[in-house]
């Protein structure tokens, strides 16, 4: 027996190689780490199930005579109770991903799922649906579909009725559900989507009706990342922004909080903020799996009384005095980071629990440096395109920064399409800065600038 070691992206594999068999290598670890939306600390006030998994696909042909080019895509049918496909999807995944990885010109050299069968790869829309259980015990909830991001046209149905519509590639949606669906009781759920490029219309300089990024963008069609079921109390903290003015000795939270009851609410915001420690392990298979528990407390924070009309919600920005030394730097070298535990009560009662992390850090200009809390810094680092399923996962972007790091970096360019969101969570932990990018790659002009929808 020998050993083969596989260098591919900064990511690296050490497997055994038996001569004349054919014996599986099967990797014993979890390919993809996660933590999911939401986070342990709220667990006992928001709850969530993951719907990646196996769901039923039909494919749907173009109608005959359609031209494409000329800025209107066709419609979506009703299903065909008889044309689903005997093979199921895997989502997350793209449809049509064996596409990408077996293009002639350029792209990787991954195959990712060659049980889809080859037709799937020609296919520009399609229906994808599953069956979804409510839990019993989500009675009295907000409850939402989540999407981290669906490529292309999509229309979004429960029971047949039409929830939500998208047109993107990258960014995250949701829909509130809560009127067209029963705890304890069941759900169909069918996503249509349609390939952004039908909606192409060619008739003046540019084609892409929507930013659609570069190889992988432009390509890829249906839903590519992660599905959730949500449910939220009534009233709940919606968002969180934390901004560090560390120039002003201030950290600004931006709180939004919902109030879907039918009255008006009178709460208590508390704000804690602890270290968040990393306890991620540090051989190759261990150091990419989200590891960590919550250090001591960094900062005393007064709480504040808000008012939240019935079925509104509220944004309120507060401002929080730092002391000089109360808080660490966040640097490339030393990525400190600290979680902010916001709790809403309603007289003693704690009523909701939301978790967002952060690092002390702010980012400014003096004439043409580039400074990190007041101190130039030189941003060192690479750049690449989004190249399929294996940079879907942790351990690609832990393995990618890694090699940052060994080749006395600090920076990533995420190029040409918002990435995961993994990738900008491990960037905090390890100590990247990020330079991040939208879609709106220009490099073969296909930005439809004329474009009210882009």
């Amino acid at each position: 027996m020998v050993t083969l070691s596989l260098l591919a992206a900064g990511l690296i594999l050490t497997m055994p190689v038996r001569s004349q068999s054919k014996e599986k290598l099967i990797y014993t670890h979890t390919f993809a780490p996660g933590e999911g939306l939401v986070n342990r600390t709220e667990k006992e006030f928001r709850k969530e199930i993951c719907l990646n998994g196996s769901w039923e696909f039909q494919p749907q042909p173009l109608p005959g005579g359609y031209t494409p080019g000329k800025g209107v895509a066709p419609e979506l049918t009703a299903p065909d109770a008889g044309s689903w496909s005997k093979t199921p999807i895997k989502i997350p995944s793209p449809w049509n991903i064996n596409a990408f990885a077996n293009r002639d010109l350029e792209g990787p050299d991954h195959r990712n799922y060659p049980f889809y069968p080859k037709e799937w790869e020609d296919v520009r829309m399609a229906l994808i649906r599953r069956s979804v259980t409510v839990p019993a015990d989500w009675s009295d909830q907000q409850i939402k579909l989540y999407f981290e991001a669906v490529s292309g046209y999509t229309e979004v149905y429960v029971n047949n009725q039409k929830v939500a519509e998208n047109f993107d590639i990258f960014l995250s949606f949701e829909a509130d559900i809560t009127a067209m669906v029963q705890p304890g009781e069941t759900f169909e759920l069918r996503v249509g989507v349609r390939d952004q490029a039908l909606f192409e219309d060619r008739s003046t300089i540019g084609r892409r009706i929507i930013p659609a990024g570069s190889m992988w963008g432009y390509l890829i069609r249906g839903i590519w990342q992660d599905v959730y079921l949500l449910a939220l109390l009534k009233i709940h903290v919606e968002d969180v922004f934390v901004k560090p003015l560390i120039s002003k000795n201030l950290l600004e939270l931006e709180v939004t909080i919902q109030n879907n009851t039918n009255r008006k609410e009178e709460v208590q915001l508390q704000r804690v903020i602890h270290e968040w420690l990393n306890l991620a392990g540090t051989d190759i298979n261990s150091a990419p799996v989200p590891a960590w528990e919550l250090g001591k407390k960094a900062l005393d924070v007064t709480a504040a009384r808000l008012t939240v009309e019935a079925g509104a919600n509220s944004t309120v920005t507060l401002q929080v005095p730092v002391n000089e030394g109360a808080l660490r730097y966040w640097t490339p070298d030393h990525p400190n980071l600290y979680s902010l535990l916001l709790s809403l009560h309603k007289k003693k009662e704690t009523v909701y629990k939301k978790y967002e992390r952060f690092g002390w850090r702010e980012w400014t200009f003096e004439g043409t440096r580039q400074c990190l809390n007041g101190e130039p810094i030189q941003l060192k680092g690479d750049s690449w395109h989004f190249m399929g399923i294996p940079q879907l996962t942790r351990r690609y972007a832990w393995a990618w920064f890694t090699a940052i790091k060994g080749m006395n970096g600090n920076a990533v360019r995420p190029h040409a399409q918002v990435y995961p969101r993994f990738y900008l969570n491990m960037a905090d932990e390890m100590g990247i800065c990020v330079l991040n990018e939208t879609a709106n790659w220009a490099s073969d002009g296909g930005p439809k600038l004329d474009s009210d929808q882009f």
